[in-house]
Formats: structure tokens, sequence, C-alpha cells
């Protein structure tokens, strides 16, 4: 059984200590070709931000939207929502619509802010 502490692996008190950082910025070892399977500081950071941001949006509309927006972000057509909720096709597709202008509405505030210009 593997013990992990910080960079180093402990597999055997017989076998010397080796940090991981060494082995992967070896150019010779078999390591260091080896993709980071972690996300880099700036990825987990914008993966925050969006999720701040896309809560943040749902929070600020109205519950029926809302209903229609998790929904959406799930993968479901407009015809398994309809089905979901008990309403009809159409319906979905309105406000599916008065989503779309609430943020186009926002994105012309966005627009005249002190931020981006």
């Amino acid at each position: 059984m593997a013990l992990y502490a910080h960079d180093y692996i402990y597999c055997s008190p017989f076998l010397p200590v080796q940090s991981l950082d060494a082995l992967l910025s070896d150019p010779d070892s078999n390591l260091h070709d080896y993709p980071d399977p972690g996300e880099s500081p700036e990825e987990s950071l914008s993966r925050k931000l969006d999720h701040d941001r896309l809560h943040h949006w749902l929070g600020d509309l109205p519950p029926p939207l809302a209903a229609v927006a998790k929904l959406l972000m799930r993968g479901m057509t407009q015809a398994a929502i309809a089905r979901h909720l008990g309403v009809s096709e159409p319906t979905i597709s309105k406000r599916i619509g008065q989503m779309r202008e609430i943020g186009v509405r926002r994105l012309r505030i966005l627009r005249y802010s002190i931020i981006l210009n």
C-alpha cells in the first residue's frame, strides 16, 4: 500500500524516497512526457468564476425560467422539459425566448460598464 505525503510516494521502507517533481522534470525520465491530469490554476479559477456567474444568473431568473434553464443545462430537449414540467412545448419555447431577452438586456447594460471601457 502506497502512502502519499505532499509530492513524495513511499512504497517501501527499503527504497529511497524520490521527488515526483524531479522525475517529471527530468527529460531522461519515462515520466517526463506524462501529461498533468489536474487542471491548471487558471482553469480552476475560470471554472469557479463561471460556476459562480451561472448560479448568480439562475438565482436572478424567475422560478419558471430557472427550472427550464437548469433542465436545458442537463442536456434535455424542449420536448422532454415540457413533459417533465407538465407544460406544452410552445410554453417551453416561450420561456427560452424570455431567457434570451433577459440575457440580451444584461449584455446591453454590461456593454456600457466602466470595466469594459
